[in-house]
């Protein structure tokens, strides 16, 4: 699935999860990007990311049934979802 919407994507791990609600994190083990898409029907649950040092600016994507690209070592979350 993710080659076939980013022919460029390099990973080494997959996370399936289900009803996932996550807290402000970074994720020290990955070596580059992280390609995350959210399947099923709600409304919310947005991928928060801060955009630069000390978290003055958030950046929430929604990645309902979309792709997108962020690095997981900088800190981010997902928002609360209905």
């Amino acid at each position: 699935l993710i080659v076939s919407f980013i022919p460029d994507a390099i990973y080494n791990a997959l996370a399936i999860t289900s009803a996932f609600k996550g807290s402000p994190h970074v994720d020290n083990h990955d070596t580059t990007f992280q390609h995350v898409i959210a399947l099923g029907d709600f409304t919310g649950g947005y991928l928060c990311c801060e955009s630069d040092d000390g978290g003055a600016q958030v950046l929430e994507v929604d990645v309902n049934c979309k792709f997108a690209r962020i690095d997981g070592r900088d800190v981010h979350w997902v928002s609360g979802w209905t």
